[in-house]
């Protein structure tokens, strides 16, 4: 490209840092060549690491340069924290001590501290364990495909294994986490293979009164652990609503989405229903979390790939292509 350039319009080189740069056309025209004498792979590094990117768009412009041509890079501060789930930290406030603080306060306060206590990895280690779900199916052309996914074995929770509270959130709140941890929401189908390969199975405890109460979801959360009592834990169905991702979603907006809570014989208290307003949560709702990498036919694929493949996606849903993986 230089000496092609070079047939028509007068070059000016320099070095900048590390970089051979030519000029022409009084500055329009600037070509960095890094001579790489170490070898290394460096076209992710120019533009990311080295800012080059960001070199890029501001050259020429009215602004400040973004940043040094060559590093250290200009972004790290908008540097998201690699997603999972933290650590708990050691002094972080038990399950029963935070429903107790968050009892009187409206909801999206509330929720504003549950979020913050979840983020930063107030949940118990024995709900940090996976479960593996399989299903299969046959397509058209009579080829079996397969997946493989991980899920939480119990329901989002706050607080420690000696002393936590299953946590109710809205959509929004249960997808920040969701997403902050590396996972997505389930389908109904999903929510089905869930509950066919569930080890401990219980049954639905209805509650009619102060529903949106925080104290309603401390007492609901109670009895589960009473009618739990010194069962093994593992893969656990039967005592929550699931918030789901669904087609429905795009019908109207802002809407809820929730489906499940199974009777031991396999029957959903809860058909699929948008009937809430996304800003709803009572007792009953939960936050199953699914691992976005999940394996399709043996290769590691995101959950949201999957979901909207239009071959692959019985897989993990029954209504079609997910178009609306989130909220």
């Amino acid at each position: 490209m230089r000496q092609r350039f070079a047939k028509d319009v007068e070059l000016t080189a320099s070095l900048t840092g590390p970089f051979q740069t030519t000029t022409a056309l009084d500055g329009q025209l600037v070509l960095y060549v890094h001579p790489n004498p170490e070898n290394k792979i460096l076209h992710t590094a120019l533009i990311g690491e080295m800012n080059g990117l960001l070199h890029g768009l501001s050259l020429g412009r009215d602004v400040a340069p973004w940043g040094q041509f060559g590093g250290p890079r200009a972004y790290a501060e908008f540097v998201q924290p690699a997603v999972g789930i933290p650590a708990r930290p050691a002094d972080a406030i038990g399950g029963a001590a935070l429903f107790a603080k968050i009892a009187d306060l409206p909801r999206d306060d509330r929720e504003a501290i549950l979020a913050d206590e979840l983020l930063h990895g107030n949940l118990p280690e024995s709900h940090r364990q996976w479960s593996t779900i399989r299903a299969e199916f046959t397509d058209a052309k009579g080829k079996t495909h397969t997946v493989e996914y991980h899920v939480a074995s119990d329901y989002l929770s706050v607080g420690s294994d000696a002393d936590f509270v299953r946590v109710p959130l809205t959509p929004q709140t249960a997808q920040r986490i969701a997403e902050a941890f590396g996972c997505s929401l389930p389908t109904r189908k999903m929510v089905e293979d869930i509950t066919r390969h569930a080890t401990v199975r219980l049954k639905p405890q209805p509650m009619t009164k102060d529903r949106e109460a925080a104290s309603t979801f401390l007492q609901h959360h109670r009895l589960i652990e009473e009618q739990w009592g010194d069962q093994q834990r593992g893969l656990v169905a039967g005592i929550k609503k699931d918030i789901v991702i669904t087609n429905r979603l795009g019908e109207r907006p802002k809407r809820l989405a929730i489906y499940g809570w199974h009777h031991p014989d396999g029957k959903p208290i809860q058909d699929l229903t948008i009937v809430h307003h996304n800003g709803y949560v009572d007792y009953s709702h939960g936050v199953r979390l699914v691992h976005r990498e999940v394996l399709v036919d043996g290769r590691p694929r995101d959950i949201r790939h999957a979901l909207i493949d239009p071959i692959l996606h019985p897989l993990l849903s029954d209504e079609g292509p997910i178009a609306y993986a989130s909220y």
